[in-house]
Formats: structure tokens, C-alpha cells, sequence
């Protein structure tokens, strides 16, 4: 079972609503999500843009044209409107327009150094509903690992790298 599936069968047996992925990249879970899920809204949040651009300065988004996948995530969403939402941003900066207890999960799978999972864990759990998921991806990265089990020991494994815990 891969991330995708593991990932519906937890919206479906749970009756999940409304998510967040934090890290889409070119958006294949996110679009499986929503043309498998049709009672899902979900947020998509990313950068959509190289790493050596922004991770070790302090840019606007603005100044840099996304990769080019970018504008077909833009066009896929637009077929789910209002259920599927793409928002270009950082991680640590989106969760501000986000309200706390609005979300049934989020699954991260943005940067994958302890610090921003960290950061991305303590800024999106708030935003999830008490029973609701917490969730992401690539716990077999030593960071990731290493931030989930400060942030939570209680955490559990799934398939495909996926860490998680209800709140």
C-alpha cells in the first residue's frame, strides 16, 4: 500500500472532510486524493520551486517563477473548485491564514531537515481537529525521524515511510 492509498482508506473510514498536504511537489497524492475522495476539500501547500532558490535565503516567491508543473496543478484544481486548493508558500507562513481546529488531517512531506519538520509539526497540529490525523511522510530519513520523536514518541509507522498519531 502506498502513501496515496494508505491515505484515502484513513478519509473514507474516518469520514474525512477537509486536509492539508504540506509539500506537494508535482501533486500526485494530492490529485489522487481529490478524484478519489469526492467529499474531500484539500490544501495543497508548496513552494513549487528548486531548493537552491529559496532554502538558505530569506526570498519572496514573488521573484521566481514556479517549475512548470506548477500551472497544470493550478488547472487541475480549478476543475475541483472549491474542493481542491493550491497555495504557493512556505510552510511556516500558510498555517498563519489557517484556523486552528478547521482541518480533519494534514500529511507533511515538505522540507525534510529536523528543524522545519519540526516547525511544521508544532505550526499545522493546531490546525487539526481534536481525533484527527496527524500524519507524513519519510520517517526513514534520519531528520524526520529524529523531529517526529521530539515532537511526539507515541507516533506510529505505516506503509511507505508514513508516520502518524491522532490528535
Amino acid at each position: 500500500m502506498n502513501r496515496r492509498e494508505w491515505l484515502q482508506q484513513q478519509i473514507i473510514s474516518n469520514n474525512y472532510k477537509i486536509g492539508a498536504e504540506l509539500g506537494i511537489l508535482k501533486g500526485p497524492t494530492f490529485k489522487y486524493l481529490i478524484e478519489n475522495c469526492p467529499s474531500l476539500t484539500l490544501i495543497g501547500v508548496d513552494v513549487f520551486t528548486p531548493d537552491r532558490y529559496w532554502k538558505h535565503s530569506n526570498i519572496d516567491l514573488k521573484d521566481i517563477k514556479p517549475m512548470y508543473w506548477y500551472d497544470d496543478l493550478i488547472e487541475f484544481s480549478d476543475k475541483y473548485k472549491p474542493r481542491a486548493k493550491i497555495i504557493r508558500g512556505f510552510t511556516n507562513k500558510v498555517h498563519q491564514d489557517i484556523e486552528n481546529n478547521s482541518l480533519d488531517f494534514i500529511f507533511i512531506d515538505a522540507s525534510h531537515d529536523k528543524p522545519s519538520v519540526i516547525e511544521d509539526i508544532k505550526n499545522w497540529e493546531p490546525k487539526v481537529k481534536k481525533g484527527g490525523l496527524v500524519s507524513g511522510h519519510d520517517i526513514n530519513i534520519l531528520d524526520v525521524k529524529l523531529a517526529v520523536n521530539e515532537v511526539n514518541m507515541n507516533y506510529q509507522e505505516g506503509p511507505d515511510n508514513i508516520w502518524w498519531w491522532n490528535k
